[in-house]
């Protein structure tokens, strides 16, 4: 009997200690990864390990938060305000047709927000151009700009998946010519605390 009940004890410990490990496993809120960035709730280890915090990238930074538009003000109008706003901050102008946004809930309240990339390139005519991506969150039934980041060039399409921000992107793979990329990628972003963080692509 004593032989039976040190191995019933010990594999007490042991499940104890499994449920121990497994709560430890995923982060809570307001947990701060190596790299320094406060990281969502739920996530492993290595998934918090993958995420940096692109509200470090001294362009987004430094662009002056844009105001809150007034109530009952049309999305389309919140958004092509906040753009014109960035737009005039850098000194540079927007290609129009260049914007693509997805709708979805980025905040994880079940209300439905709207990320949009769009570029702005120099004003006097240049080639150079930086591509943004925005997280417009909807509080009180009115949209509202929260934050903008840098992305890569180049996007084909941006799509929205287990709320992550998903964007799209053609590269040029080993037997491509420069001219035509043909390797797809893609970049992840999570809208948490109040900014982008980039979810980095597993190895």
């Amino acid at each position: 009997m004593r032989t039976i009940g040190k191995a019933s004890m010990l594999l007490l410990v042991g499940l104890i200690m499994a449920g121990c490990e497994k709560e430890q496993a995923l982060t809570r809120e307001g947990d701060i990864n190596l790299a320094g960035c406060q990281v969502p709730a739920g996530l492993t280890q290595d998934q918090a390990g993958k995420i940096v915090c692109t509200q470090q990238d001294p362009v987004a930074a430094s662009v002056t938060p844009v105001a809150t538009a007034p109530a009952n003000t049309p999305d389309s109008e919140v958004i092509a305000a906040a753009i014109a706003e960035r737009a005039k901050q850098e000194g540079e102008s927007e290609f129009v047709e260049a914007r693509k946004s997805v709708k979805g809930d980025l905040t994880g309240d079940g209300i439905p927000d709207v990320a949009m990339l769009y570029s702005l390139s120099d004003a006097s005519g240049g080639d150079a151009s930086i591509t943004y991506l925005a997280a417009f969150i909807r509080e009180a039934g009115q949209l509202k700009l929260a934050d903008t980041t840098v992305v890569r060039d180049g996007n084909q399409g941006i799509n929205l998946k287990d709320g992550a921000v998903q964007i799209k992107f053609l590269v040029v793979g080993p037997d491509d010519p420069s001219c035509c990329p043909t390797v797809e990628e893609v970049d992840k972003y999570v809208f948490h605390g109040g900014k982008w963080l980039q979810v980095l692509a597993q190895p």
